[in-house]
């Protein structure tokens, strides 16, 4: 739902498709840069509690643009930076919570797993849109980012009550840490230059976001200026982009 709310609440504050870009670039660019440093964290520490730190770290964003709309005091250079604090949690959580699926399931579940994780993720890309262009054009965006801020509780509760086989911390001399964890990023490098469906599977992954993403951080600008509509009809054009 925030995805609606926060791209139209930046288009209407500055009017400014450039703005609008500079907002997503400051979400996906940590996920470009700090994606490996967060597959180094979930490999040497505790992947749960990872995910509960940094996702608590980011729940604290919508809050403050709640209180910010609350108190009329938003401007759009607060939600820019707001949603690099997003991007940065994002980076260094993702690959531990997306690590934690394996650990949940026996070996042979794995796919069904992945499979079932990945249904939920799309089906929310369908439903939360949808819903938000409603919100939005009935009760405004504060109810959207107000009801994705609700929605860390049962999400944070549901993270610390996992019970997961334990994996110890890998203990790194402080001398050593900067070396081995250069040594774990050019192992990664490695590992993926060899693997020819690793790196198919990489290219794909590259080309749609420099090429396909992009098309949906401008589809409020082709909502409200080409086609002279409102927050409703975005939300639904990225309901349809989920469903597909």
């Amino acid at each position: 739902m925030q995805q609606v709310a926060e791209p139209w609440l930046v288009l209407r504050l500055s009017n400014s498709a450039f703005l609008l870009g500079l907002d997503s670039f400051m979400t996906d660019a940590p996920i470009w840069l700090l994606i490996l440093a967060g597959g180094i964290i979930a490999d040497r520490r505790d992947r749960r509690r990872t995910a509960l730190l940094f996702q608590s770290i980011q729940v604290v964003c919508p809050i403050l643009i709640v209180v910010l709309l609350a108190t009329g005091r938003i401007q759009v250079w607060m939600i820019i930076a707001l949603s690099l604090v997003v991007g940065i949690t994002d980076a260094l959580s993702g690959p531990s919570i997306n690590a934690l699926v394996p650990s949940l399931v026996p070996e042979e579940d794995v796919p069904s797993a992945v499979a079932l994780n990945s249904a939920q993720f799309n089906l929310s890309r369908v439903l939360g849109p949808f819903f938000a262009g409603v919100v939005m054009a009935t009760l405004g965006p504060i109810v959207c980012f107000a009801l994705n801020a609700s929605s860390f509780a049962p999400y944070l509760l549901a993270i610390y009550l996992l019970r997961v086989p334990s994996r110890p911390s890998v203990p790194i001399r402080a001398g050593a840490r900067a070396t081995s964890a250069r040594r774990s990023l050019l192992e990664v490098v490695a590992v993926v230059a060899k693997k020819r469906r690793m790196r198919e599977a990489l290219l794909t992954v590259i080309t749609t976001s420099l090429f396909c993403m992009p098309v949906v951080t401008f589809i409020p600008v082709l909502v409200r200026d080409a086609f002279h509509l409102g927050s409703k009809e975005f939300g639904g054009a990225l309901s349809v982009f989920g469903f597909g």
